[in-house]
């Protein structure tokens, strides 16, 4: 699932289609919600021009025909109402009253779920392709690198590194075991450019072992959280690395300038490019 940040297959989850109908239309793509949304309008329009068919003269003095009646049924559903077509008798002015209902409700529902897809609060932060096994400050590190796209400030960003490994314990159990990375700077007041996300791999440590082993089931998750200042809300990013894309020496290009007249200048241009040294 690519959400997750990594390669996910499910098999025989739990079926919970109509229970979870909100989740799933939240995190729908929009071209997808649009056209769920447009069909449903034609489906539900031409269920009720099938019902208006059954009373051929129901909707005039004269017989209707399909169409007709289906162009009714969408005066009649968006409560637009031309007035060229009405109901003539009890079955119709019935089905027509349902309808309106059906319409009025309808309509709240998908303001409703449009507003709330436009409003969730999404962060727009741009990972690194690669993150850098690498010498920091004279010392062995584990680098990551994101910056923030937008033109606006996340406020007290906290910041984190997981490596995530296969391990079996005594008993012979399978188990995806999470380490918490310390970080020489987990915190961070104003994220409003690049940052650089190190910690220092301690000699003889977990992550310094298998990585000397070359354990190619490691994956290194890059977490961040902050208080987006435009949105006024919480807002989360998240990257995950797999063994093969840790680059071994090197390190990231610079991105950051400054003018003579002391303006900063983010170039994003390089922002994945790491120039080769000697770890």
């Amino acid at each position: 699932m690519k959400n997750l940040g990594f390669p996910l297959v499910r098999l025989n989850a739990p079926k919970a289609y109509l229970s979870d109908l909100y989740h799933r239309l939240m995190v729908m793509p929009w071209r997808w919600f649009i056209l769920l949304c447009l069909l449903f309008f034609l489906l539900i329009n031409l269920f009720f021009a099938a019902l208006y068919s059954l009373s051929p003269q129901g909707l005039a003095p004269v017989e209707t025909t399909y169409w007709q009646n289906f162009f009714f049924s969408v005066q009649t559903f968006t409560t637009v109402g031309y007035g060229a077509l009405s109901p003539q008798n009890y079955f119709t002015g019935f089905i027509s009253s349902i309808e309106a209902f059906t319409g009025v409700f309808s309509t709240a529902l998908m303001t409703g779920l449009m507003f709330s897809k436009y409003s969730r609060p999404t962060a727009k932060i741009l990972f690194a392709d690669k993150i850098l096994l690498t010498s920091m400050h004279g010392k062995k590190s584990i680098v990551a690198r994101l910056a923030n796209t937008r033109a606006n400030r996340i406020m007290n960003a906290d910041l984190s590194l997981t490596m995530l490994i296969d391990e079996k314990t005594p008993e012979g159990v399978s188990i995806r075991r999470f380490y918490d990375l310390p970080l020489v700077r987990p915190r961070t007041p104003i994220f409003a450019l690049g940052l650089l996300v190190t910690h220092e791999v301690a000699p003889g440590s977990v992550l310094d072992h298998l990585i000397a082993n070359q354990q190619s089931d490691i994956e290194l998750l890059v977490s961040m959280e902050g208080h987006d200042e435009t949105l006024g809300q919480t807002i989360y990013a998240t990257k995950m690395y797999r063994y093969e894309e840790i680059n071994f020496g090197g390190r990231f290009a610079d991105i950051l300038k400054r003018l003579p007249d002391g303006t900063r200048v983010l170039d994003f241009e390089p922002f994945h490019k790491i120039v080769d040294v000697k770890l």
